[in-house]
């Protein structure tokens, strides 16, 4: 049978078809009674002391009263002042009233606006304020203009939620990366941004996933959005969408190193590497095993020391030899660090009596610890719900070409829609620090042959002045990728699994078939990216069908500036 899934039209514009929804749910659950309703009010706040908007401000302190006790949580992060200041705020509760001290370093004839964000709250439910704000001016008028925007992801659209939106009265470009804006305000979870009580002129504007907390743009892989040209603040509330990206970094430079897990150190690079190897400089400190991240941009080492405090450890990097200090973790049942034991995991899919094994696979083990070697003269033992015969099966080991490690594989032909039963003798698998296995039993049925669906997918490219590429996706992993050639390109996709998909479009411009980030140092902005309106869903026995148009953009669209 055939069906046509959908029809929609697809536009690369930043501006079209912006659609901002916010909806507030609220649930409780029923409870016995406790003697009244419940509170589902967060506190109000009654008076300020001086009064907000308040002009010619000369205090130091602020003072705002509640019509019920409350407690602050997380003040450093959600309560700040804009524009921004070195110094601190200081918070003191007594009873229903919130006390902030004021920096002593304001500014002349300037519109401040102190952000309580979901800092306040009451403490009997946690119903907090959102959105609170007290505006004052240290000269004689409050400045009222503002702008507002929408922020997204460059490459999914979706919204980016707690970044920093800041404005710089400094023209430069370096403005990002040496002083702290004129303005700032943080996005919600929508994405959206309001800047108020802004100062006539001419601004920067910039977004920043600020990592390191320091208002500054001076971590490489932290996410920026910019506007390419300056903007006018005036009398007209404009609005900007914008869209970040992690730079791409041309060279490649050590993000982190950690030892989260016992004996085993994570170094995490900003592209994939292949040929570094790191040493570890001491004497009672030996690297057993050496394994990578499946995209190979993080390198672990598993190793065996004596040590209790730190290590030193050194890497070559584009011909340079660079050393860098590892505190060690100190296994201690008082700081709630004990030794990790040998464990084992299967790919078997479902949950606890209820597991089956893909009728596609073979029966896998991986394991949290490098494995070093098996028993030969042990075997699993293999039962079947249609026999009473034990059957023998071996183990066999090997290794993840993407990884490095070791896994096993049981050398057995499992029959499709039958029950088995698989025991794992004790001391089967020894890993590099000698830990061995625990005997397993694993109940499961073999699944029978998934049942897929076919698309046949029609793509009508308008836009003959740019190169194109479509990619089918499920979540963060691409199904499949195709070049978009003017006019109507057709694709057929056989034995697709049943799912729900996403088509999405790349307006290739340098046409090197992949997307590109944005470079802000270089006013490069990333490569435009837009996704069909409706989602494809493809279902078991059916034959779908869908099209879409790729229609030509006007120039004023593709500035992506307002």
């Amino acid at each position: 049978m055939k069906i046509l899934l959908h029809f929609f039209r697809i536009t690369f514009s930043y501006l079209g078809f912006l659609f901002i929804a916010s909806i507030i749910t609220g649930c409780a659950n029923v409870v016995a009674p406790t003697g009244g309703e419940k509170d589902i009010e967060p506190p109000r706040p009654v008076s300020f002391s001086p009064e907000s908007l308040t002009t010619h401000f000369k205090g130091r302190e602020i003072k705002i009263s509640f019509d019920e006790n409350f407690t602050l949580n997380n003040p450093s992060s959600e309560i700040y002042l804009s524009p921004a200041s070195s110094e601190k705020l200081r918070y003191k509760i007594k009873h229903k009233h919130l006390f902030v001290a004021l920096p002593d370093s304001l500014k002349e004839n300037t519109t401040y606006t102190l952000h309580f964000g979901n800092s306040i709250a009451d403490i009997t439910e946690g119903n907090k304020i959102e959105g609170l704000t007290y505006v004052f001016s240290t000269g004689e008028v409050i400045d009222s203009f503002r702008i507002q925007g929408v922020l997204k992801d460059a490459l999914t659209l979706k919204p980016d939620k707690n970044f920093l939106v800041m404005l710089y009265s400094d023209a430069n470009d370096s403005a990002a990366a040496k002083i702290k804006p004129a303005y700032f305000t943080r996005t919600d979870e929508n994405g959206v941004f309001v800047l108020s009580y802004l100062h006539y002129g001419t601004y920067r504007l910039f977004c920043l996933n600020d990592k390191n907390l320091d208002y500054f743009y001076d971590q490489p892989e932290e996410e920026v959005a910019f506007i390419d040209t300056l903007i006018t603040v005036n009398d007209s509330i404009d609005f900007y969408s914008m869209f970040s990206f992690i730079p791409d970094q041309k060279k490649t430079v050590l993000l982190s190193v950690s030892n989260s897990e016992n004996n085993k150190i994570a170094f995490a690079f900003n592209h994939p590497v292949s040929d570094i190897l790191p040493k570890i400089i001491s004497d009672s400190t030996k690297i057993l095993f050496q394994s990578h991240s499946r995209n190979n941009d993080t390198i672990f080492v598993w190793y065996e020391s004596k040590q209790r405090d730190s290590v030193y450890c050194s890497y070559t990097l584009d011909g340079k030899i660079d050393t860098i200090g590892i505190r060690m973790k100190v296994l201690s049942s008082q700081k709630g660090i004990a030794p990790v034991k040998f464990s084992m995991r299967s790919n078997l899919l479902g949950t606890k009596n209820n597991y089956s094994l893909s009728s596609e696979k073979n029966l896998e083990f991986h394991f949290n610890y490098p494995i070093q070697k098996v028993r030969k003269d042990l075997f699993a033992e293999i039962r079947s719900d249609s026999t009473s015969e034990i059957r023998n099966g071996l183990l066999v080991l090997k290794i993840d070409s993407l990884t490095g490690l070791r896994y096993s594989v049981l050398d057995f032909d499992f029959e499709k829609g039958k029950n088995y039963s698989v025991t794992i003798p004790k001391n089967y698998f020894t890993d590099i620090f000698g830990n061995s296995n625990d005997s397993l039993v694993l109940h499961f049925k073999k699944s029978e042959e998934i049942s897929t669906g076919n698309l046949h997918l029609e793509i009508m490219n308008e836009d003959t002045a740019h190169h194109y590429f479509a990619e089918l996706v499920s979540g963060k992993t691409v199904i499949k990728h195709w070049q978009i050639s003017s006019g109507k390109n057709i694709f057929n996709i056989t034995a697709v699994t049943p799912s729900t998909y996403r088509l999405r479009f790349v307006r290739d411009d340098n046409e090197n078939d992949k997307w590109d980030a944005g470079d802000y140092w270089l006013h490069v902005q990333p490569e435009k990216v837009t996704y069909a309106a409706k989602d494809i869903v493809v279902r078991a026995n059916w034959d779908m069908e869908a099209e879409a148009v790729i229609v030509s953009p006007k120039v004023s669209e593709l500035k992506g500036i307002k």
